[in-house]
């Protein structure tokens, strides 16, 4: 269940990492202002499933103070990397739902790359390198 990467810094366990892609972003546009135990449960395991080496990308926030219940130990022994990037919050989300479900915007000519989810890593990679606007992962 690892995907391309490793040592250089890109993310591996592809399907661990989507899988908390997944939860972050049903609970942001569900509208939840909190963390959800379906999400703190998404980045342990996603922790959990990586490769020696890997790197576990957190994408939001589970809100001030809250604990992650990552195993330290494991992230020394194992050698994970974390990481974080910024995603936008339930309001945004909604807003955003809003304005391409109207047909005021159009998505689709932004996307210009569609990769398998086994090449999650390499979408990352693309992103990371300027050589994609928006990089789809498809089941």
């Amino acid at each position: 269940m690892t995907g391309s990467g490793g040592r250089a810094g890109r993310p591996t366990g592809s399907v661990a990492t989507s899988a908390l892609i997944g939860a972050v972003a049903g609970a942001a546009l569900a509208g939840h202002r909190g963390p959800r135990a379906a999400t703190l449960g998404a980045i342990a395991g996603a922790a959990a499933a990586l490769a020696p080496g890997g790197t576990l990308c957190l994408y939001a926030t589970t809100g001030p103070g809250i604990a992650v219940g990552v195993d330290t130990e494991q992230l020394f022994l194992r050698e994970l990397t974390v990481c974080s990037s910024w995603s936008a919050g339930p309001a945004d989300m909604r807003a955003a739902r809003e304005l391409i479900a109207g047909g005021r915007v159009d998505v689709l000519g932004l996307v210009t790359h569609r990769l398998a989810l086994d090449e999650t890593a390499l979408a990352l990679d693309l992103q990371r390198r300027g050589e994609a606007l928006k990089a789809v992962v498809l089941p």
